[in-house]
């Protein structure tokens, strides 16, 4: 199948709206699949001020942040300063970030890249890419070393039980005898705990839930029709989910009920983070962001920090959200 530029054009600003010596030797360990040719990561004289971010990450104390172009920036002071990896193997616009532990991350982004890091960010390993069709992934998430999946576009659903050395595809069912079957998946998310759960947002309202690390789904009507572009698992088990229009909604049990929290955003919500003591923080594609002091039930406009898209957030070792738009970092 080929694409058009404005499949392509539209590819991207779907990721946007969430919403590269000692390394060889674990090449085999990790279950590098040699894929296409793929040119460097384009090298920015400055990164952080003007590089498209899309996803970020905290792997132990250092920050990492993907994006345009197969940038990774790096960050070991809290977001005072970056640099940029020392080898990223792709210029292909890198949609998400996950961190295994301190050491070891995954990557995904456009022409199927899935890319995987041991020492910490600074050099990647290419897993899988496919350059024929620009089918981009637009979120990977892994429960360890060796069990991931990874998500994105026409429903493209990989899944991996050995570390990256094989993927196999998933297929989703579907809401019902009307609905599509190739729905875009914009945001895989877990809970903190031991359970396998795990939770993916999709277009049309519609989110999927896995009991065995995403190898078979169940599929969950929100009473909402926007695309959900981010999720998240509360403290307490309740789940949120955000997407078009600045729509958030939860449920307590399980996903079988929801009920839409009223807000003020008008537009899309990209991401939604913990912050200590049951805050929560949502990120809108008008650089507006909105704060819950009360576990997801009520939130607050916050002061705009930046009039560029918000697409990405971690926390700082002292709680405090630092901001990635689809123009760089934002400064606090």
């Amino acid at each position: 199948m080929k694409f058009s530029v404005n499949t392509i054009t539209l590819s991207l600003l779907s990721a946007l709206l969430l919403a590269v010596g000692a390394v060889r030797a674990d090449e085999a360990a990790l279950g590098n699949v040699p894929g296409p040719k793929q040119t460097a990561a384009a090298k920015l004289v400055n990164p952080a001020p003007g590089a498209m971010i899309l996803g970020a990450t905290r792997a132990g104390k250092r920050i990492v942040a993907v994006g345009d172009r197969g940038v990774v920036l790096l960050s070991d002071d809290e977001g005072k300063s970056y640099h940029q990896a020392e080898a990223v193997p792709t210029r292909a616009t890198l949609t998400a970030v996950t961190a295994v532990d301190a050491n070891t991350l995954w990557a995904v982004g456009h022409w199927g890249v899935i890319m995987t890091s041991v020492d910490r960010g600074e050099h990647w390993i290419l897993n899988h890419s496919d350059l024929e069709h620009d089918q981009p992934f637009f979120t990977v998430w892994f429960a360890d070393a060796r069990h991931g999946v990874a998500a994105g576009l026409f429903s493209l659903l990989l899944v991996t039980d050995d570390g990256g050395k094989s993927w196999s595809n998933v297929s989703l069912p579907l809401l019902n005898e009307k609905s599509r079957s190739d729905l875009n998946l914009f945001h895989l998310f877990a809970g903190s705990d031991a359970s396998h759960d795990l939770w993916l947002a999709a277009e049309q309202g519609t989110l999927y839930h896995s009991a065995d690390r995403g190898h078979s789904w169940e599929v969950l009507a929100t009473g909402n029709k926007g695309t959900l572009w981010s999720g998240l698992v509360l403290d307490d088990g309740s789940l949120l989910v955000g997407g078009l229009q600045g729509k958030i909604l939860k449920s307590s049990d399980h996903g079988k009920n929801w009920k839409q929290i009223e807000n003020d955003m008008k537009s899309s919500v990209t991401s939604l983070v913990i912050l200590p003591k049951g805050k929560v923080l949502a990120l809108a594609l008008d650089g507006i962001s909105a704060l819950s002091d009360d576990n997801g039930e009520h939130f607050t406009l916050r002061p705009p920090l930046d009039a560029r898209a918000l697409t990405a957030a971690v926390v700082s070792d002292k709680g405090v959200p630092l901001l990635f738009t689809d123009h760089g970092v934002v400064k606090n």
